[in-house]
């Protein structure tokens, strides 16, 4: 009994640290109109900011499916956020890459 229990504990442990939410699940989920701070505390710091015409611009990296990295940026306005930019889709022509 006290084995079943111990491997059953163990084999809890190591599902509940490989299940958590990824950076991009973070991105994906944060609404549109959360301030910056609530930004920083769900998914961290950018890797990269700048500002053009008012808009402050932030730029993730978050990790891909072949291992490598996508940036990701999300752009506040009047310290809220307002859109989600994805490089390479046509309706974002304004994403600026950063390396």
């Amino acid at each position: 009994m006290k084995r079943l229990f111990c491997s059953t504990l163990l084999l809890s442990l190591c599902v509940s640290c490989q299940s958590g939410p990824t950076l991009a699940q973070y991105y994906e989920s944060v609404p549109i109109g959360t301030p910056k701070a609530e930004v920083v505390v769900a998914i961290g710091s950018p890797f990269h900011t700048y500002r053009r015409n008012s808009i402050d611009h932030w730029v993730y990296k978050v990790p891909n499916e072949r291992g490598g990295t996508t940036q990701r940026e999300l752009q506040f306005e009047t310290g809220l956020l307002k859109k989600k930019v994805t490089p390479g889709d046509p309706k974002d022509a304004d994403f600026k890459t950063v390396d």
